[in-house]
């Protein structure tokens, strides 16, 4: 499915801009690591993912392009944390292929890159084994044997062909399908950690409720003490008699 989006941002042009600026990531990269990262039950500040997509800010030749390129790493991020795996099929970037041996090469490479992403994503969010349900780690574990299908893949456009013509037909076919397998097991993922994420989210919120029952506390006038109305007599015989 294609993610869209305002007129001044599209995957063509973005993927682009990270070429430019000598991204580290692709832009299946980045799709990947936001897959990983909005599966995580870590919460990471924007400064983390921003390293690891951008070496630094000298590869921009402007402000503007800086502040282009961050907009359109945050349009991307808050359009995929919308995705709704249960019922909705997986963002692939809208990127355009030659119907050769080099374009199946090319679309290969960059699902490759969005699962290498998404384990990066992963690690970055602190996800551990035990975060995963059942269901969760066999997906892990299928995506683990997709990269290595994917690598093969790859690979087999490098060797010599035995056959006169190439089936690109049936190539498609396979890349296809396994492209399918990709975005199966992501979704897979981001489900098998859902309850993670919701105990982080509720370790959080009684962290934040503690903390602020702690400082209540601490504002609380103590009975010998001075009374804050600047009486000079002692709390308890001054406003403490109304409480």
């Amino acid at each position: 499915m294609k993610l869209g989006g305002p007129e001044a941002y599209s995957d063509q042009n973005f993927a682009g801009m990270l070429t430019r600026t000598g991204a580290k990531l692709d832009v299946f990269g980045v799709y990947g690591l936001f897959y990983g990262l909005l599966a995580a039950p870590g919460l990471i500040m924007p400064s983390e993912y921003i390293k690891i997509i951008f070496e630094d800010e000298d590869g921009f030749s402007s402000k503007e392009e800086a502040t282009t390129a961050i907009s359109s790493l945050l349009f991307v991020l808050d359009a995929l944390a919308k995705w709704k795996p249960e019922k909705e099929p997986l963002y692939y970037p809208d990127i355009k292929y030659l119907k050769t041996e080099d374009g199946l090469k090319a679309r290969a490479t960059d699902s490759l890159s969005l699962i290498n992403g998404v384990v990066s994503g992963l690690d970055l969010g602190k996800t551990a084994e035990s975060d995963f349900t059942v269901s969760g780690l066999k997906a892990m574990d299928a995506l683990a044997k997709l990269q290595a299908m994917l690598t093969a893949f790859v690979e087999s456009f490098d060797q010599e062909q035995s056959e006169p013509e190439f089936d690109y037909a049936g190539a498609l076919k396979l890349m296809e399908e396994l492209e399918g397998m990709v975005a199966g097991c992501v979704k897979e993922i981001n489900l098998g950690l859902k309850d993670a994420r919701i105990r982080t989210a509720r370790s959080i919120q009684e962290g934040a409720i503690e903390k602020s029952a702690g400082q209540a506390k601490s504002t609380k006038i103590g009975r010998n003490e001075p009374c804050p109305c600047g009486s000079g007599k002692k709390f308890k015989k001054c406003c403490g008699l109304l409480h």
